[in-house]
């Protein structure tokens, strides 16, 4: 079976390089990027499998990195994780019209809490891909 692959975007590069490190020891094979606009096109390019976005990023933020992922039929199905420092979990959760359904954790986070969000997001998504569309 291929490696998943998954995107993460982040402006903090020492969270980001953390991130990478921890997630390709998981086994997954990782795309970064380091501002909105980035992460944007290279989810267009590459399709990955999940995206984990900051939600403050130079040139688009994360938020509106989701909406416009959504508007684009090749990556609309792809699952999102907010992860950020700026907000705890529950301000997050308060603003559901950038974020959606979309799983939020607060930074720092734990290795096996991200994980297991991780494995959560994928799961979901091999459901919905294995309904199929009527």
């Amino acid at each position: 079976m291929d490696k998943r692959r998954i995107l993460i975007a982040d402006d903090n590069a020492g969270d980001l390089s953390v991130l990478e490190k921890v997630l390709e020891q998981a086994g997954y094979e990782v795309i970064t990027a380091r501002d909105g606009r980035d992460a944007f096109r290279l989810a267009v390019e590459n399709r990955p499998d999940l995206i984990i976005l900051d939600v403050f990023m130079p040139k688009m933020a994360g938020g509106l990195v989701r909406l416009s992922l959504k508007e684009e039929a090749e990556t609309s199905e792809i699952p999102v994780i907010f992860l950020s420092c700026l907000f705890s979990e529950q301000e997050i959760a308060g603003q559901d019209i950038m974020f959606g359904d979309c799983l939020r954790l607060g930074k720092p986070c734990e290795r096996d809490k991200l994980l297991k969000a991780i494995e959560k997001a994928l799961g979901a998504a091999a459901g919905l891909a294995g309904r199929g569309k009527t």
